[in-house]
């Protein structure tokens, strides 16, 4: 098929009745031809009208589910999908296997060259079989997306973050790249409120978009705890607790399901009850009883009567819900004292910490003819990877093939936050979602890395491998102590092939943090020189990748060197900035040291730190100059703030 030439362009016509989603799926695709063919016009999408040398697209019915086929012929080009997310994920298919666009293109500027002719050679494909019917994408501590393009719309939370609304072009590039890797669910956004007009405008996205909904697990029926306190402060409806204010709460939650309701036919329902930032309810609820089985007789009374007020709000009890085992969930759900209506999924969370599941996912009873659900992260704030890569691929897979042998992947939510610094990890979930039962993370790396450098693939597979193994083995103890601190089950592996308590940089920026501050971190005594050890054998290694990362840098092709210095040398060397930063200022707060010593560590500490925050200017090219603008989680300028006031004092 002759897709284009200079004069010449094929034509993309859809059939029948074409719902948006499919529309705009047809336009993301028109404009990968036109940038591929370097033509700013070109492409017309056509209604109802087949001309030759067309790729032409159409849903047709047949039972099955967001399924496709593909087929090229000399003649043209047929998507045909078994439904709407079937013709979209058919649609973004044929732009990556036909036309060689990279699903994660947006997000790392890899897009193939431009070309003056293209044809496609005859080629037939069809959808894989899907084992995980629900696969989601949260986009959770969303600090950098948040201020890379301004909406112009604040929520006016008591609370640091989540200030800024996501910008909907900025959150439509998110989703449509979940469709390119075919995911087809989204929590769109951290407290998300849709009484809010702009935050109904990151709802309506999603919709149009053809993707299911779903909310955070601290905001079930949509309502997080800053929400139900703003609600009952403008409604005159007392104070936001089930335990005290049942009335209040129950109309609270019926007016949030009757917002949602506008877009129910995709929504997944979170069900629940949580305390005000991520907590227990008994943290943040004073008239919480005190013993675990009545705390849990109340959250099970709140998920039954949310479940009753959903089966009124829409007239049928035919709906998706799910409550999320998240930190004290587990711990109820697993000692009998959560109990949850007829087809509700409990999904079942990673430590994300180490991204490996808790005791819960090997000794919890699994009720028969329920179904269960995982969420996964790939981006963990504070102690986890948010800025750097830190969930190695083996440990994904091990993770996700365990999830498959207990049966708990019927739904797979994963933790992506600003998608651009962890987009390798997400792309590896994306492929094991596929076969999870098979769990062959190496494979995936290795298919990755071809697909992006060909035949030196497997060199940076190599240097992937070399990145993983470079991290700082923090222990399993420490994990461990941090898991019974948080209400977190805890499971004990047998030796595993890969680090698990890797010190991601999520761990050192916190371990320096709290380096300065002098004192334990949620009840654990972390920030001290016990950990030099692991640091230093960390240091060395990422400094001899470092050495390696920068030879093999020459030796590749011109429109693949941005992409390996942004996403693996400077990964490598951010890593390898906030090791020496953490060593520095354990160094430097060691009261035992002379004090020059420490004012010279000190020095040390805000040099490593400076040279990070110049270094990753890298990221802030080709539109992408206001990447950093929001970063409020880690907050690197922050911390190199608090080092200088520190050795100022000093």
């Amino acid at each position: 098929m002759k897709l284009f030439d200079r004069k010449n362009s094929c034509s993309i016509c859809l059939f029948g009745q074409v719902d948006e989603a499919v529309l705009l799926a047809a336009s993301d695709l028109k404009r990968d031809l036109c940038r591929i063919s370097g033509q700013k016009e070109g492409f017309p999408l056509l209604f109802d009208l087949e001309k030759s040398d067309s790729i032409v697209i159409k849903t047709v019915p047949d039972g099955r589910t967001e399924a496709y086929t593909v087929t090229v012929s000399e003649e043209g080009a047929t998507v045909c999908g078994s439904d709407v997310l079937g013709t979209v994920f058919g649609i973004y298919a044929f732009s990556h296997r036909v036309l060689g666009v990279h699903p994660m293109h947006r997000f790392i500027d890899l897009f193939p060259e431009e070309r003056e002719a293209m044809r496609s050679e005859a080629v037939v494909f069809s959808s894989p079989e899907r084992p995980v019917r629900f696969r989601g994408w949260f986009v959770n501590d969303e600090d950098l997306l948040s201020e890379l393009q301004y909406s112009g719309a604040t929520r006016g939370l008591d609370y640091r973050y989540y200030q800024n609304v996501m910008h909907p072009e900025v959150l439509d590039m998110v989703m449509e790249t979940a469709l390119r890797l075919e995911y087809n669910l989204i929590i769109p956004a951290t407290l998300l409120n849709i009484d809010l007009p702009a935050e109904e405008k990151l709802v309506e996205c999603a919709y149009r978009r053809g993707l299911y909904l779903s909310q955070h697990h601290i905001e079930p029926m949509g309502v997080s705890g800053f929400t139900a306190e703003n609600y009952m402060k403008e409604h005159g409806g007392g104070s936001p607790s089930f335990i005290s204010n049942r009335k209040g709460m129950e109309d609270l939650w019926r007016y949030y399901a009757q917002k949602w309701a506008k877009y129910a036919d995709r929504v997944v329902w979170q069900l629940g009850l949580r305390g005000k930032k991520d907590e227990a309810v008994w943290k943040t609820d004073p008239s919480a009883p005190l013993s675990m089985e009545a705390r849990g007789g109340i959250i099970s009374d709140a998920i039954q009567t949310q479940h009753r007020i959903l089966c009124e709000v829409l007239g049928h009890s035919d709906f998706y819900s799910t409550t999320t085992l998240w930190n004290e969930g587990s711990l109820l759900y697993g000692q009998g004292h959560l109990t949850l209506p007829e087809g509700t999924v409990p999904i079942l969370a990673d430590f994300g910490i180490d991204q490996m599941f808790g005791e819960d996912m090997f000794s919890t009873p699994k009720e028969e003819g329920r179904a269960y659900g995982v969420y996964y992260h790939t981006s963990f704030w504070a102690l986890g990877p948010h800025l750097v890569e830190g969930c190695r691929p083996e440990k994904m897979a091990y993770s996700y093939k365990i999830a498959a042998e207990k049966g708990c992947l019927y739904y797979s939510m994963l933790n992506i936050s600003n998608v651009r610094p962890v987009h390798f990890s997400i792309s590896m979930n994306a492929r094991m979602l596929a076969s999870p039962a098979k769990g062959d993370g190496a494979a995936a790396m290795e298919e990755f890395d071809r697909e992006i450098f060909g035949e030196q693939g497997n060199l940076i597979s190599d240097l992937r491998r070399r990145f993983y193994d470079s991290f700082a083995d923090f222990g399993e103890e420490l994990a461990a102590e941090f898991a019974r601190n948080w209400f977190f089950f805890y499971h004990k592996y047998p030796p595993l092939p890969f680090i698990r308590n890797a010190a991601t940089d999520g761990q050192l920026t916190w371990l320096g943090k709290y380096a300065l501050l002098e004192k334990q971190h949620c009840g654990v005594d972390y920030a001290t020189k016990d950990r030099l050890p692991a640091l230093a054998e960390s240091e060395k290694k990422l400094a001899a990748l470092d050495r390696d990362m920068a030879e093999m840098k020459g030796q590749l092709p011109e429109n693949r060197k941005l992409y390996f210095e942004q996403f693996l040398h400077h990964q490598t060397r951010h890593l390898l900035h906030l090791t020496r930063w953490c060593m520095a200022c354990l160094e430097m707060v060691d009261h035992a040291l002379p004090r020059e010593d420490r004012l010279r560590f000190g020095k040390a500490a805000c040099g490593h730190l400076e040279t990070l925050l110049e270094e990753r200017k890298i990221l802030e090219q080709n539109g992408w100059e206001f990447w950093h603008r929001g970063d409020q989680k880690m907050d690197l300028p922050l911390r190199l703030a608090e080092t200088r006031a520190y050795l100022e004092k000093l």
